[in-house]
């Protein structure tokens, strides 16, 4: 478990500038950095267990990290059938965070709370008493629920057609919003009296001597 921190810690929530000076070679494979090893051995055997588990949290998550990963520990839920994804992310934060749960209670009542509406009376009233109990009911609801219905799992394929008729629906609205301004315009634009000397065209309605010209473009009378 102590190992699973410090990847996560260096993997994920790693900050930018302590990432851009991270050297992959000083890494062991079990994810436990040599840097680590700056500290002198008797320091490091005389720390007590507390003590070396707040080594990494120190080196790599500084208290403005540590309170977005408070701040997001507080606001997570799961989304609609997606037990597994919260259930991961509710492990990793939980991990990472134990002052938020200090205990088996404040785990379960924690977990319950990030329930899917559908889902969560139904695990408060069977009253799990371990994390463990209160993931496998929520599971197994959630599954019941997918069976019934009453909770689907967005695919892949459904979130980009929704994107694309969204990015459509956009693009439709400007059109009309565009052919509705200009409309406007055109009906609100007032043509100037003529004052010239030159006869009217029972033709084209325009002032002028001779017959009308044909416009090249459009073949109709009366502009230019």
């Amino acid at each position: 478990m102590f190992i699973q921190v410090i990847c996560l810690l260096q993997a994920e929530r790693l900050p930018r500038y302590r990432r851009s000076h991270w050297d992959p070679k000083m890494d062991r494979e079990d994810g436990i950095s040599y840097q680590h090893k700056r500290l002198p051995r008797e320091a490091v055997e005389a720390m007590t267990w507390e003590e070396l588990k707040a080594q990494p949290i120190k080196e790599y998550c500084p208290k403005n990290e540590m309170q977005k990963l408070e701040e997001m520990f507080w606001n997570l839920k799961m989304i609609e059938a997606e037990h597994q994804a919260y259930t991961n992310r509710f492990h990793e934060l939980s991990c990472l965070l134990p002052n938020m749960v200090p205990s088996e209670a404040k785990k379960v009542d924690r977990y319950i709370w990030g329930l899917t509406p559908q889902i969560r009376g139904m695990v408060t009233s069977a009253e799990p008493t371990t994390p463990e109990k209160a993931i496998l009911l929520a599971a197994n609801l959630t599954d019941e629920m997918i069976r019934m219905g009453a909770l689907t799992k967005k695919q892949a394929g459904e979130k980009r057609k929704m994107m694309e008729f969204q990015g459509k629906k956009a693009n439709n609205d400007a059109r009309k919003d565009y052919g509705t301004a200009k409309n406007f315009v055109m009906a609100t634009t007032k043509r100037k009296p003529y004052n010239g000397q030159l006869p009217k065209c029972n033709k084209c309605n325009y002032h002028h001597h001779g017959n009308c010209n044909v416009c090249n473009k459009c073949k109709k009378y009366g502009h230019t």
